[in-house]
């Protein structure tokens, strides 16, 4: 039983770490078939990198709701 349930979280882990890879090849061939140059296969990881390391702006005179809710 428990190495289903560690099967299943090691599918699901894979699928989560390959899904932008599956992006940037779309992405190429989706250039390719338009005749253009393609960003790098590896572009939706640096996005995302770059998503992550984002801070969340608020302005100075928000309230204290305001500013705990999400954006």
């Amino acid at each position: 039983m428990s190495t289903g349930i560690l099967l299943q979280l090691a599918q699901t882990l894979l699928a989560i770490l390959l899904a932008p890879l599956l992006m940037g090849w779309v992405n190429q061939c989706r250039a390719w078939l338009q005749g253009r140059s393609a960003p790098p296969i590896t572009q939706p990881y640096r996005t995302l990198r770059k998503l992550f390391h984002k801070d969340a702006v608020i302005a100075h005179h928000a309230r204290r709701c305001s500013a705990s809710r999400p954006t």
